[in-house]
């Protein structure tokens, strides 16, 4: 059984070695996602520390294995989302990362159905996820599990293909 748990300071170093194992991997697919820090090797660093601190950032394990990461929070990027987006009601997950050895087992898509029970109990209306520009295979991989394409932001900033996904209203 797989175990879920905020990202304290001891879990640091297993983080970094399911981010590294993602980036590896993308290297191998020759894409450009996560080859160099954005936008700066210290404001990825800064955005990770603070998602960790504010308790947003989460790992799976399986037994003491690190096999999954990813973050979610109430942060529409105003580059990315508009006016109108920003004030809806919406969960939005970065930095969702599945380990290499656990890909095509359905891992992704159940914690991505873990999160939405999560929404649909604290009344959020939608999931909201940017993804990669050029990684194409990324966004047929969010499509099949129940994304819609909202559209894409060609702009020096690296994820701006955005994509949501809406959630199931609460039984009362």
């Amino acid at each position: 059984m797989f175990q879920i748990s905020p990202v304290t300071g001891e879990d640091l170093d297993d983080l970094i070695v399911v981010r590294d194992d993602a980036t590896k991997w993308l290297h191998s697919l020759e894409t450009d996602q996560w080859q160099q820090p954005w936008p700066t090797p210290e404001g990825e660093s800064e955005r990770f520390r603070k998602s960790i601190e504010e308790g947003k950032t989460w790992i799976v394990r399986d037994r003491s294995d690190a096999i999954a990461t990813f973050a979610i929070d109430e942060s529409a990027d105003p580059l990315l989302w508009t006016e109108a987006e920003q004030a809806e009601r919406a969960l939005y997950i970065h930095r969702f990362i599945v380990h290499r050895d656990y890909s095509g087992i359905g891992l992704g898509a159940k914690l991505m159905d873990l999160i939405e029970a999560w929404a649909t109990h604290d009344d959020y209306r939608l999931l909201r996820v940017d993804v990669w520009t050029t990684n194409i295979r990324l966004h047929d991989y969010y499509r099949c599990i129940g994304f819609d394409h909202v559209r894409t932001i060609v702009s020096d900033y690296p994820s701006g293909a955005l994509f949501q996904r809406e959630v199931p209203k609460r039984a009362h």
